[in-house]
């Protein structure tokens, strides 16, 4: 099951970064705005079910909450950090095998822990308001935080060994 994305919500549901990984690369520019908006959707989609999960107190996995929601053939997984910013896989649910919970939950470790250490960078500015800074190419560390992304997109998901 390869991932499809990558997401980071902050804790009032605002997309800070969402990602298309993995998958043939888009034949038209209208093409790869609609895997775009497909994922933005499918994030979108799976916030409802994180925020009852991160509501409902401590889980036996921690900070994972493991399988969200089926919407169409994407599958997402979450992580929510102490902060209250919310990592979220989206993965190809019509692939196979199944990603493990282990595999998963390193994925979004990482995923948040990429955020985080690109926030403790002194040098980083938020966008002006008093929420979570928001990565752009502009901002800097921002090549950092993008490398990182693509090498935990290459993270083996779904049973590879």
């Amino acid at each position: 099951m390869p991932l499809s994305g990558l997401a980071l919500v902050s804790k009032r549901n605002k997309p800070l970064l969402v990602v298309p990984v993995g998958g043939p690369p888009a034949t038209s520019p209208e093409e790869e705005r609609d895997r775009a908006v497909e994922l933005h959707l499918t994030v979108h989609a799976s916030l409802d079910v994180v925020d009852e999960k991160a509501a409902a107190g401590p889980h036996a996995a921690g900070p994972y909450l493991g399988l969200l929601t089926l919407v169409g053939r994407h599958a997402t997984f979450a992580f929510v950090g102490p902060t209250g910013v919310k990592a979220v896989a989206v993965v190809d649910a019509e692939a196979e095998p199944v990603p493990r919970d282990a595999e998963m939950r390193a994925v979004l470790a990482a995923l948040y822990q990429a955020y985080a250490d690109w926030t403790c960078d002194p040098f980083v500015t938020g966008d002006g308001s008093e929420e979570d800074p928001v990565p752009t190419p502009e901002s800097s560390g921002y090549v950092a935080l993008a490398r990182r992304l693509a090498r935990i997109a290459q993270m083996p998901v779904g049973g590879a060994a």
